[in-house]
């Protein structure tokens, strides 16, 4: 489990009626910031090499085992989302080697 997973886990077994519903429902948690945190802010913010860097600074800080990166979604809806399938590639190559060379 990660960092950030057990803090909120840890805070919610405090509570036996909290610790009860969390362990019936058995949720899993995720960082949305690629996704929702940027949807509504403006594209130029959010080149996508800031969103690798951001990619970068979820994934080496281990806070989360699921990210949401992106949506594949009308660029004349959601123009920030235009580099989703970019970005995706990127990480699946990041995630591949990284796995590589794991001992």
């Amino acid at each position: 489990m990660f960092k950030s997973s057990q803090i909120i886990k840890k805070n919610i077994m405090k509570s036996k009626r909290r610790s009860n519903i969390y362990n019936k429902i058995n949720p899993i948690l995720f960082d949305v910031s690629l996704r929702d945190g940027i949807q509504n802010a403006k594209i130029e913010n959010f080149p996508l090499h800031i969103k690798k860097t951001i990619f970068d600074n979820i994934f080496e800080s281990n806070l989360s085992n699921r990210i949401e990166i992106g949506s594949i979604a009308s660029t004349k809806v959601l123009p920030i989302m235009s580099d989703s399938i970019d970005l995706f590639k990127y990480i699946n190559k990041k995630i591949i080697i990284r796995s590589f060379f794991k001992f």
